[in-house]
C-alpha cells in the first residue's frame, strides 16, 4: 500500500487501516445488538399473536329504496309509503395485507341475492305498514300469502303484485331500486369511531372468483405476513370473525374476540386432513371464519378457508398462491407497515412481564392506528401492573422496544443507521484510496519500490509554461520515456518502462512542458531534457 505521494507505505499502515474499520464494524453491531438480540429465556410472540390484529369482519349488504303504492286507500285516495332497508347477504371475515386499507377475503364474501333481497324488502315494508297482518315469515327472503276473511281486502293481491318489482294493478304496487355495499370492521375498541368503514370492491371488477380484494380508507393499518407458498402449514390455526368486533368500554374487561381454530393441512393442500379437528373447522367457517387467514408455524400467512356446498361442508384452503395473482390483477404488492413493527416490540415486552417496557411500545401502536383493540387491551393492563410484583421490567428478560414517533425517526434507528453510514463511509473511502495508489517508480522521492499495476495510465494534458534555459537534472528526478519524446536518459539512469507502455504517475507529480516528462513535486528541473519548470 503507498501513500498519496507514490511512495510504498509500511505494513504498519495497513494493520491501522484494517484495525480502524475493524472497531467501526464492531462499534455497528454493538449498536445493532441491544435492539435486535432478545435476553436470555425470552418468550416470543406466537404466530396467531402477530396476525390478529389485521383480521376483519367483512359483510355484504344490498341496500333496498322501496316505496309502496296503495290504491283506494280510505276510499278514493292513493297511498304512498317509503323505507330504505340495508339487507345483509353475505358475512365471512378478511384481513389486511397493505397498512393502507387493503383487505383479502372470500370471493363469495362479496355476492348478493338481488332478487331475494327485492324479496325480503317488500315483506319487511308489509310489516312495517301493516303490523300482524303482514307478519315477516321464518325466512324472510320467501314469498308468502295474506290470510284474511274479507273477500274484498286488497292486502294480499297487492303483496303478490309487489313481488312482481316496478309494477302496479288496482290494489297498488312497488317501486324498488337496490345497489350493494360491503362493509369492514377491523378489530377496533369503537365501530362508531374507527371502524364500519365501506370498502370498494378491486377484484374482481365483475364476475365471480375466489379471492376478493376490497379497499377501506384507512392509515397504518396492521397486516399479515403474507407467505409466497403453503410451506409450514402442516399444523394451522384459522383464525376470523363470527360477529362484528365490539370491544366493551373497558378494554381490560373484554375478552378476546376473534375465533381461533386448530387444523392439519394434507400434504401443500388444498385437502384438509380428516381429524378431531376437521369438524370443528366446518363449523366455524360456516359461522364466519370463513376468509379469515390461516396462519402456519412461520407465522406467516398461507391462504384462508372455505367449505364446499356438500352435505358434510368439506373445509378446504384457498391458499396463498392463489390470493397473490388476485393481488396482482388489482395492482396491489402486499407490504407491512409501521404498526406492526411497533406492536410487535410491545408483544415481545408485553408477553414476557415487562409490563413498564412495554408501555412505550403500546402507546407507539396506539399512535400509529388509533382504536388497535389489542394494543389498548394491553396497555390497560401494563398500565396498572407497572412497578408491582408482577412486573418483570429490568429484570433481563425485556426487549428494548422501539419508540416509534410520528413526527421522526426514533433515536435507536437514527444511531443505527449512522453507524452503517461510518462503516460504509471508511469502507469506501479504503477503497477510493487503494485505487488512487501506484508503485512508487525506482529513484522516485522517497525511494521504495512495488508491483507494476495490471493496465496503464495516459499522463494528464501538458500545462503551458514560460520557455527559460535548461539546466542539470537533479539526480532524485523521477524517470519517464514519453511515447511522443525520443529523448535519451540522463546517464546512468535506467528507464522505468516497458516496451510502448508508460508507467503510471504517482499522485503530486506534475510534467514538464518541453518534453512530456514527469515532474516531482519539489523539483525544478526537467530529468530529460532539462528545461526548467518552475
Amino acid at each position: 500500500m503507498q501513500d498519496l505521494t507514490g511512495a510504498v507505505a509500511p505494513v504498519s499502515t495497513k494493520l491501522r487501516r484494517a484495525t480502524v474499520l475493524s472497531i467501526a464494524a464492531m462499534t455497528a453491531l454493538a449498536m445493532l445488538g441491544p435492539a435486535a438480540r432478545p435476553a436470555a429465556a425470552h418468550t416470543h410472540p406466537t404466530p396467531v399473536d402477530i396476525s390478529k390484529p389485521a383480521v376483519v369482519r367483512v359483510e355484504t349488504y344490498m341496500r333496498v329504496f322501496i316505496s309502496l303504492i296503495e290504491h283506494d286507500r280510505h276510499g278514493k285516495h292513493i297511498g304512498l309509503y317509503q323505507r330504505r332497508y340495508d339487507l345483509l347477504a353475505n358475512a365471512g371475515s378478511g384481513f389486511a395485507v397493505d397498512p393502507s386499507g387493503v383487505i383479502v377475503a372470500a370471493g363469495g364474501v362479496i355476492e348478493a341475492d338481488t332478487r331475494k333481497a327485492e324479496v325480503e324488502a317488500v315483506n319487511r315494508i308489509f310489516h312495517d305498514r301493516y303490523g300482524n297482518r303482514a307478519p315477516i315469515p321464518s325466512k324472510p327472503d320467501t314469498r308468502y300469502r295474506i290470510r284474511h276473511d274479507d273477500p274484498g281486502d286488497p292486502l294480499d293481491g297487492r303483496l303478490q303484485r309487489c313481488y312482481a318489482a316496478n309494477t302496479a294493478d288496482t290494489s297498488g304496487g312497488c317501486v324498488i331500486a337496490t345497489s350493494k355495499v360491503v362493509r369492514v370492521f377491523p378489530y377496533v375498541v369503537s365501530q362508531e369511531r374507527y371502524g364500519n368503514l365501506d370498502a370498494t370492491v378491486l377484484y374482481p371488477k365483475t364476475g365471480k372468483a375466489n379471492v376478493s380484494v376490497l379497499k377501506v380508507g384507512a392509515n397504518s393499518m396492521p397486516t399479515v405476513d403474507l407467505a409466497t407458498s403453503t410451506a409450514g402449514t402442516e399444523h394451522f390455526a384459522a383464525l376470523g370473525f363470527t360477529r362484528v368486533p365490539r370491544v366493551p368500554k373497558d378494554p381490560a374487561a373484554g375478552k378476546d374476540l376473534i375465533v381461533n381454530k386448530r387444523g392439519h393441512l394434507l400434504g401443500t393442500g388444498p385437502e384438509i386432513k380428516n381429524d378431531e379437528f376437521r369438524v370443528q373447522l366446518s363449523n366455524a367457517i360456516i359461522a364466519g371464519v370463513w376468509g379469515g387467514p390461516v396462519v402456519g408455524a412461520t407465522g406467516r400467512v398461507s391462504g384462508f378457508l372455505a367449505v364446499r356446498q356438500t352435505p358434510a361442508h368439506d373445509p378446504y384452503l384457498t391458499d396463498v398462491q392463489e390470493i397473490r395473482k388476485a393481488l396482482a390483477a388489482a395492482g396491489i404488492e402486499p407490504r407491512r407497515g409501521p404498526t406492526d413493527t411497533a406492536y410487535l416490540a410491545a408483544l415481545h415486552n408485553y408477553n414476557n412481564q415487562a409490563y413498564k417496557a412495554a408501555i412505550p411500545s403500546l402507546n407507539a401502536t396506539l399512535e400509529l392506528y388509533r382504536g388497535h383493540a389489542l394494543a389498548a387491551r394491553a396497555l390497560k393492563i401494563a398500565t396498572q401492573l407497572q412497578g408491582t410484583a408482577a412486573d418483570k421490567s429490568g429484570r433481563g428478560s425485556e426487549v428494548k422496544g422501539i419508540s416509534v414517533r410520528t413526527g421522526g425517526w426514533p433515536l435507536r434507528t437514527i444511531a443505527m443507521v449512522a453507524g452503517l453510514l461510518v462503516v460504509l463511509a471508511l469502507v469506501l473511502f479504503g477503497t477510493m484510496r487503494r485505487g488512487r495508489l501506484r508503485p512508487a517508480v525506482p529513484g522516485g522521492r522517497n525511494g521504495g519500490g512495488g508491483d507494476l499495476p495490471a493496465g496503464p495510465r495516459d499522463p494528464p494534458a501538458r500545462r503551458p509554461a514560460t520557455r527559460q534555459a535548461p539546466r542539470t537534472t537533479p539526480r532524485d528526478q523521477v524517470a519517464w520515456p514519453p511515447a511522443e519524446a525520443k529523448a535519451t536518459p540522463v546517464p546512468g539512469r535506467a528507464p522505468v518502462a516497458t516496451a510502448g507502455r508508460p508507467v503510471p504517475v504517482p499522485e503530486g507529480v506534475g510534467f514538464c512542458t518541453q518534453c512530456g516528462g514527469p515532474l516531482g513535486q519539489d523539483h525544478q528541473f526537467c530529468g530529460f531534457c532539462g528545461y526548467k519548470a518552475r
